[in-house]
């Protein structure tokens, strides 16, 4: 971070640390850093706490150049958890017919896909989709106001772009401004004027299985191709 802010750099980094636990007897333990990536989340903290004051002085004093802008450093943390979708773990009994262990499947399938919706959280699950969707973890995201009917993002990385939407239900609305209908299409109440305008034929579209019934799948695999990914 020191060296991106001499020479405008934009270097980055990854740190892993196993959560091992520190001293009891420490002084770290007694300040309340229970575990050793405490005190690496810590040390970033307070560096890039010195590098802002830094940059606000300098600015402060007129010492930037034309068009420079202030260094701002920043990280996120991150912590390895059995993913949030369920596992297939379901095993065939023996014992019992091929259409009795068909009907225990697909009540396996139920079962587990109400636990997921119970306890469905977008802010637990969203960085899990965006990495099983390709994108690396230093994407931002920027909510559409053109979309009204549901949440949609824009998620970029850099490298990839794509549209995202967590709601429950995907709202025909929203589909027509996916589909980029024209006005004699677009269902009642839906935004013509900026129907297909927040969607670049670049980027691909993530939602729920469970948003979209076989009618509005069927829709947006038309138009969208591959670039539909229901999960």
């Amino acid at each position: 971070m020191d060296l991106n802010k001499e020479d405008g750099g934009n270097r980055k980094f990854i740190l892993v640390q196993i959560p091992e636990l520190t001293d009891e007897k420490s002084e770290a333990f007694k300040a309340g850093y229970k575990k050793i990536s405490d005190i690496t989340i810590e040390r970033n903290k307070r560096v890039i706490a010195r590098i802002a004051q830094e940059q606000t002085e300098k600015q402060q004093q007129g010492l930037f150049e034309q068009g420079q802008e202030p260094y701002q450093p920043g990280f996120k943390t991150y912590r390895l958890v059995k993913s949030h979708f369920p596992r297939v773990e379901f095993q065939p009994d023996p014992e019992q017919t091929a259409e009795a262990n068909i009907a225990l499947l697909k009540q396996y399938i139920v079962d587990k896909e109400a636990t997921l919706y119970s306890l469905f959280n977008e802010a637990d699950i969203f960085d899990e989709v965006m990495l099983k969707n390709g994108f690396q973890l230093n994407y931002s995201r920027e909510a559409l106001a053109e979309f009204t009917a549901n949440s949609v993002y824009r998620v970029t990385d850099g490298h990839k772009t794509a549209l995202v939407c967590h709601d429950p239900e995907l709202n025909d609305t929203t589909v027509a401004m996916l589909r980029g209908r024209d006005e004699s299409i677009a269902p009642e109440g839906a935004p013509t004027e900026s129907v297909g305008a927040a969607f670049s034929r670049d980027e691909i579209f993530i939602c729920l299985e469970r948003a979209v019934d076989t009618t509005k799948k069927w829709n947006l695999k038309h138009q969208l191709g591959e670039k539909l990914v229901a999960f």
